[in-house]
């Protein structure tokens, strides 16, 4: 299991690649798309999901309330409230997606090339 700070980096450098390809498939669709912009930045909102998968939590809710509110407002010193966040969560599913099939690619690549101990697969 990864550690948050590692965990966060890992998560803000896909985010980097991928936030300015999302937003630039949204203008060529020439439908109009509100950008508001929030006190957490993508890879913070995908931090957060992501760790809760790792932890032993069975509730999203307990989790952001004692772990996230209570041991890691230091590392998210804009957090927001945990109805604002959850009405935030559906905006991550693009990125999600995304992110997912990059990693499923990499590690089909891998195994079908036999390099299974070159990443990490072992």
């Amino acid at each position: 299991m990864l550690s948050l700070e590692e965990l966060f980096c890992s998560v803000d450098d896909f985010c980097l690649l991928f936030e300015p390809l999302w937003h630039k498939q949204l203008m060529r669709d020439a439908l109009k798309h509100r950008h508001r912009h929030r006190q957490l930045c993508l890879s913070e909102i995908m931090t957060i999901e992501m760790a809760f998968h790792q932890s032993h939590y069975r509730s999203f809710k307990a989790f952001y309330q004692e772990k996230v509110h209570g041991q890691w407002s230091a590392a998210f010193p804009k957090l927001v409230s945990y109805q604002r966040f959850v009405e935030w969560m559906p905006s991550t599913s693009h990125a999600f997606k995304y992110l997912s099939t990059q990693l499923f690619w990499s590690v089909y690549r891998c195994v079908c090339n036999g390099l299974d101990q070159d990443c990490g697969l072992s």
